[in-house]
């Protein structure tokens, strides 16, 4: 039967012998040809598959302690890694760069760079959390919102009264690149600066249209945050907040209550308040709170002694050890979301007990702090021998491009890290980058994922990635901080 516009269909059964015997061999020989990529590398897969591992958990996790204490001499835990001058001095640079906003007169950021930031997305509207792409009506809103032809609208200290965020625009909507693309999903929202801990001094530059969003710039960054999580910080309070007396938390998840059981906010490691007295089991602290006006004011409440040190706090290995250990486990968060840390902010947040102030960016704790050494032209052979030879276990930062790590010492032969990693690259035999998610903090060595099927030698691999570390002191005396920058 024909069909309109259609050809005849001729019935053919595959693989069929033909009445030519000659037909038959060419007809083979094609088939063979075309299958044997398919069987090659079908052999390779099972070849390569005996000689990885594509276990749930990597290697490093399974054969190396997760606890800090394992990686030094337990006789040498009290030992004083910086000396009380140096530590001072380093204290003193942390009390000026925490305090910055509330000595500026004007903003740091001017409109420009203000406009580059929102107007950057214009490139690329991305997707909302809804997997679906942005409209463009999605940022003529947001630049409407942000009322940048009247920046700055404001000029004046204030003081996050609850823990926050510092978005790239005034919106807690996300904005992810590619679903499809790994490492620019979830949770990789770019909206996302950071988190900002509560009672952290801000210079409020700018407010929205609808007065819902602030922009403030902080001691490590800028961004816009919930206009209700910021109240004006006046004079008295700022003099009572720089009293110099100063407690660092310890442990995360806190509750900051009053005396009246009220709860204020969350607080946790990375965090100091001003100290107002000690008790047998406790310590008294000042916090601020907003008034009705959205002024800031004191209230004074008790922290236990088990979650709060006196800052800065001796820089041995146990007392950093004990902190690292806090952190262990601790699920990663891209630009700090749902009250988590990234790669950068875990290391920031970690020296904080010991008044040791580190940038935000993994990039500017690597090039902004102590002394940066490159690694460039070096085989992964030589960085390693580098990193034995020159790098102070504790405080030698290692950084590769979007990443950075904390050198814990020489272990097995090896240098181990401590680290928050969303996952190790991979590639499939097609080529095609992949994940392997590992999502916490935690110690491993720097070829974490090496056993893995799909591991990607060249953008997979730590140690190969690396460019260089950074000496938060001087490599010549191990005791002297490097002149801040």
């Amino acid at each position: 039967m024909w069909i309109m516009g259609a050809r005849p269909v001729q019935k053919t059964v595959p693989f069929a012998c033909h009445a030519s015997g000659g037909t038959t061999v060419l007809h083979l020989r094609r088939i063979f040809r075309a299958c044997l990529p398919w069987v090659l590398g079908a052999a390779v897969v099972v070849v390569v598959s005996a000689c990885c591992e594509n276990r749930a958990v990597i290697r490093d996790l399974r054969h190396f302690p997760q606890d800090a204490f394992r990686y030094f001499d337990q006789s040498q835990g009290n030992r004083l890694l910086l000396s009380d001058g140096a530590q001072s001095v380093l204290d003193q640079q942390f009390n000026r760069h925490f305090f910055s906003p509330w000595h500026r007169l004007h903003p740091v950021y001017d409109k420009g760079e203000i406009l580059e930031r929102l107007e950057r997305f214009s490139a690329n509207l991305g997707y909302g959390e809804n997997r679906q792409p942005h409209d463009p009506k999605w940022l003529e809103d947001l630049r409407r919102a942000a009322a940048l032809d009247t920046f700055p609208n404001a000029g004046f200290p204030g003081i996050t009264v609850a823990a926050s965020n510092l978005r790239e625009l005034p919106t807690s909507k996300p904005h992810f690149k590619d679903f499809d693309l790994p490492g620019e999903g979830f949770p990789f929202d770019n909206l996302q600066y950071s988190a900002i801990p509560a009672n952290t001094p801000v210079y409020v530059s700018h407010v929205s249209a609808d007065g819902a969003w602030t922009l403030v710039e902080s001691h490590f960054g800028l961004g816009w945050v919930p206009s209700a999580d910021i109240a004006r910080a006046d004079a008295g309070l700022r003099r009572a907040w720089e009293i110099g007396r100063y407690v660092a938390m310890t442990k995360d998840n806190q509750s900051a209550i009053d005396d009246q059981g009220q709860f204020l906010f969350r607080v946790g490691v990375g965090q100091i308040l001003p100290l107002c007295s000690r008790g047998a089991d406790h310590y008294r602290v000042w916090v601020a709170v907003a008034d009705e006006n959205r002024g800031a004011h004191l209230k004074e409440i008790s922290l236990p002694l088990q979650a709060v040190v006196r800052k800065p706090l001796a820089f041995t290995m146990n007392h950093i050890a004990g902190v690292i250990n806090q952190f262990m486990g601790q699920p990663y968060g891209w630009g700090g979301l749902y009250g988590n840390r990234d790669c950068s902010s875990t290391l920031k947040d970690l020296f904080v007990p010991f008044g040791i102030w580190l940038p935000r960016n993994s990039f500017h704790q690597a090039h902004g702090v102590g002394k940066f050494v490159p690694f460039e032209d070096l085989s992964t052979k030589d960085k390693t021998r580098k990193i034995l030879v020159e790098g102070s276990p504790l405080l030698t930062l290692l950084w590769s491009p979007g990443h950075i790590a904390l050198y814990l010492g020489e272990y097995a032969g090896q240098p181990m890290v401590f680290h928050n990693l969303w996952g190790i690259r991979t590639r499939d035999g097609w080529g095609r980058e992949g994940r392997k998610v590992i999502g916490h903090a935690a110690i491993t060595g720097v070829h974490p994922g090496a056993e893995l099927c799909q591991f990607d030698p060249t953008y997979g691999d730590l140690l190969n990635r690396i460019e260089g570390m950074a000496l938060l002191v001087s490599p010549d005396s191990g005791q002297q901080p490097l002149p801040d920058r």
